[in-house]
C-alpha cells in the first residue's frame, strides 16, 4: 500500500519531534502490528456470526479512528510549532536583537 511510507515518514518525524531516538521505531511499529492482531482476531468471529457486512460497520470505524488519531496529530504539531514569547530566547538568538522586518540588527 502506498500510505505505508507516508505513515513511517510520520512515525520518524513524531519521535523526532519529541526527542526521542530513531532507533525506537520498532516500538512504535509494535503497537500497530498488535493492534492489527487484535483487530483481526475480533473481525474473523464478527464476520461469522453477522456476514460480510460487518466490514463496512468497520470500515467506518476504522475511518472515524483514523480522522481522530490525524486530529490529535496535528493539534500536537501544531503546539509544538507556537511561536515563542517576545523576549524568550530561542537557539541563543534573543528576540530583542531581531528587526520588526525579521532580520538580526547586525545583519543590515
Amino acid at each position: 500500500a502506498g500510505v505505508m511510507p507516508v505513515l513511517d515518514g510520520l512515525t520518524l518525524s513524531q519521535l523526532d519531534r519529541e526527542g526521542k531516538d530513531k532507533h525506537d521505531y520498532g516500538k512504535e511499529r509494535v503497537y500497530g502490528a498488535v493492534s492489527w492482531g487484535i483487530a483481526h482476531i475480533a473481525l474473523g468471529p464478527a464476520i461469522d456470526r453477522f456476514g460480510f457486512k460487518t466490514i463496512y460497520a468497520t470500515t467506518i470505524l476504522s475511518f472515524i479512528g483514523c480522522m481522530v488519531t490525524f486530529q490529535l496529530y496535528a493539534k500536537s504539531n501544531s503546539a509544538a510549532n507556537e511561536y515563542t514569547e517576545v523576549g524568550e530566547i530561542e537557539d541563543g538568538i534573543d528576540s530583542t536583537d531581531v528587526n520588526y522586518d525579521g532580520y538580526l540588527a547586525d545583519e543590515k
